[in-house]
């Protein structure tokens, strides 16, 4: 089975991505499981790590990724054990933001063999105004719209 992670900046269209890759029959793709916040709304939900909260967003990033490297690991080695018996690929959704606050992942990686699917969005103006209309609206992905 081919281990994947898709790679992403913000608003680069990567949550259309892993919807469109999950709808194979052969292929698992989560969301953000590395996503810190309680309310996010992520793809596989049942996958999303559990942080130890510490009252800040930074202080929790901070602890959770160099202090409890061991948590993250085992949770994504979970991850990649529990595939159907039909699965060809699995993967999930990394923003570049969660692999800054979580470096030791790039050589955790490299050592399964672990292939990265890596979306850029290069046309920041794009980038910037889907960002402010998602604050304005609040409507981060089209399905939030449903």
């Amino acid at each position: 089975m081919k281990e994947f992670v898709v790679l992403s900046g913000q608003r680069s269209g990567s949550t259309l991505v892993i919807r469109s890759l999950d709808t194979s029959p052969d292929i698992y793709c989560a969301g953000e499981i590395l996503h810190p916040l309680k309310k996010s709304k992520i793809h596989h939900i049942e996958w999303k790590h559990r942080y130890v909260k510490l009252g800040s967003y930074k202080a929790t990033i901070f602890l959770n990724g160099r202090v409890w490297r061991g948590r993250i690991k085992r949770q994504i080695d979970r991850f990649y054990r529990s595939r159907d018996a039909n699965e060809i690929a699995r993967g999930f959704k990394l923003m570049k933001s969660q692999l800054d606050y979580n470096a030791f992942l790039l050589p955790y990686f490299r050592a399964r063999g672990v292939s990265f699917i890596v979306l850029i969005r290069d046309n920041d103006f794009d980038t910037a105004l889907s960002w402010s209309k998602s604050q304005m609206t609040g409507l981060y992905h089209s399905s939030d719209a449903n």
